[in-house]
């Protein structure tokens, strides 16, 4: 199960459209994956990041194996 171990998160603008850039990163086992994310919504930059650092973990696994 992936664990989720930094979150981070920056206005890159201002006002009410706003970027919100999202930066995370997870463990799984003995590896850890970076993933970034930006949007208006900070739900969505979340969860882009979180895909972003699931897939670069898959990719990894499928790497080695």
């Amino acid at each position: 199960e992936p664990t989720l171990t930094d979150y981070r998160v920056e206005a890159v603008t201002e006002g009410n459209d706003a970027l919100a850039d999202v930066v995370l990163r997870v463990k799984l086992d003995d590896m850890t994956a970076t993933g970034h994310g930006i949007s208006t919504d900070t739900v969505a930059s979340s969860v882009a990041a979180y895909v972003d650092a699931i897939n670069s973990l898959i990719a990894r696994k499928e790497s080695i194996s």
